[in-house]
């Protein structure tokens, strides 16, 4: 979720971030779950008999490879929160750094423009 600063700028909240990452990861989890029923149900087609037993392998398999491009699409989500998280985090403590050096900072006694 991102929230705007007094200045109408885009903000990350971490925290909300964080619960992102972690409801897609608990996401993924139960489509890993589907994935490997999924799969249990083809094998055991396999030792059926009849004209339904092809048709629940083919329908299986395609929802199989759907089932993987979901978890595929939510893992690469999560690391890009992840990433986008720690690149401003850096960004900020690099800015920061860089405000207290120059003597411009919140306890600088001068440097500052009057």
């Amino acid at each position: 979720m991102a929230y705007k600063d007094a200045n109408g700028r885009i903000t990350i909240d971490e925290v909300a971030a964080q619960k992102d990452v972690r409801n897609i990861l608990a996401a993924v989890e139960k489509l890993n779950e589907s994935k490997n029923a999924i799969y249990q149900l083809i094998l055991n087609a396999s030792d059926m008999k009849g004209e339904t037993v092809s048709a629940i392998a083919e329908k299986g398999t395609e929802i199989k490879a759907d089932i993987e491009a979901m978890i595929k699409n939510l893992e690469t989500t999560a690391d890009f929160i992840i990433k986008t998280v720690n690149y401003y985090k850096k960004l900020d403590s690099e800015i920061k750094n860089a405000i207290n050096s120059s003597g411009l900072g919140a306890n600088s006694t001068g440097g500052g423009v009057r």
